[in-house]
């Protein structure tokens, strides 16, 4: 299983659900408008309150998971974007 991680610092301007769907997006060799929405999978709305700051502090513990596009993703509340290649 080939395991890909994010290029955090060129990503900190992206929203959360925007960050998933651009690595999801370069792991495949496709423009992000080539992929199902990501709402298929998950709540954007919710996954991108999930790691809003709190009180003016960064959120920095946390991580959720899905499948989509043949990976597995792991969003970290730093940013972070983990995706593992799924077997077919």
């Amino acid at each position: 299983m080939a395991c890909l991680e994010s290029e955090t610092a060129e990503l900190d301007r992206l929203t959360m659900t925007e960050r998933v769907v651009a690595e999801v997006a370069r792991a495949k060799d496709v423009s992000p408008t080539d992929l199902n929405p990501l709402q298929s999978v998950v709540d954007p709305d919710a996954l991108d309150q999930l790691f809003d700051p709190v009180a003016n502090s960064p959120r920095m513990a946390g991580q959720v998971s899905f499948s989509y596009h043949g990976y597995e993703v792991t969003a970290h509340a730093d940013g972070y974007i983990q995706l593992t290649q799924q077997s077919e």
